[in-house]
């Protein structure tokens, strides 16, 4: 695939070049990056999928004040710099009755690699994704594994259903498994994220929550071809089910 400077594909070629280079250090301890790392380095070898041009949408009010407070590498930060105006920035969740107003205008990802992105690529999304402060995303399940390496600010996560809070600030980064259920929420400051998927990415992603009952019950939510989210119906999560997101203590 043909490139030229200053040409959008450079800058996103550019920006898989350093995030390769700071996920390979850090697989050198930790092989579980391999396959969020084998995707990039197999495009950046053998070329990317051409893509159509992307329309650009300006990134959101949480992206500046994010790298303000950057964590990571000068050459990751200029990357981040260069490639985020050339994306078209995406609400993660689109307004709904059912979603709380301050999480679907709260939260927005820039596609960079993938179908989505700038650069085409099978089987994997990713790019950059803000979180402004104060968002509370419920506990959720898909079915694709999924990287996030904090670039800015301080990101609490939890995993499976009785899981303890853990902290993700700039530098760090956290795998969540397919299928398992986590939550994710900001303090008084904004979080900037590179995230990656792998897996079936185009499968739907379930809301659990535990009614008053004490009965848990999970809501599917599919984006159609527009990226508008739907609501599916509820379920019930069955005791089997329930007890594969119950973590033991070695988890």
């Amino acid at each position: 695939m043909g490139q030229s400077a200053g040409t959008p594909d450079t800058a996103a070629l550019h920006f898989a070049d350093v995030v390769i280079e700071e996920l390979r250090v850090r697989a050198r301890e930790d092989i579980t990056l391999l396959p969020f790392l084998a995707p990039l380095i197999r495009g950046a070898r053998d070329g990317f999928v051409a893509q159509p041009a992307t329309d650009r949408a300006p990134a959101p009010s949480a992206f500046q004040p994010s790298l303000d407070n950057f964590s990571g590498s000068d050459a990751l930060r200029q990357a981040v710099q260069d490639t985020a105006p050339l994306c078209h920035w995406r609400d993660v969740v689109s307004a709904h009755p059912d979603v709380d107003p301050a999480l679907s205008g709260g939260m927005h990802a820039a596609h960079i690699f993938g179908e989505l992105g700038i650069l085409g690529m099978p089987g994997m999304r990713a790019g950059l994704f803000t979180l402004a402060p104060n968002i509370d995303y419920p506990l959720h399940s898909h079915s694709a594994a999924e990287l996030y390496f904090c670039l800015s600010g301080t990101l609490t996560l939890r995993h499976g259903v009785n899981g303890v809070p853990f902290l993700l600030k700039g530098g760090d980064y956290s795998i969540t498994p397919i299928e398992r259920v986590h939550a994710l929420s900001t303090g008084s400051e904004p979080v900037l994220l590179f995230f990656a998927w792998v897996g079936a990415l185009g499968a739907p992603i379930y809301w659990w929550h535990q009614a008053k009952t004490g009965i848990w019950e999970r809501v599917e939510w599919s984006r159609d071809s527009t990226g508008v989210w739907n609501r599916g119906k509820a379920q019930p999560v069955d005791q089997d089910m329930l007890a594969q997101q119950t973590l033991s203590e070695k988890e």
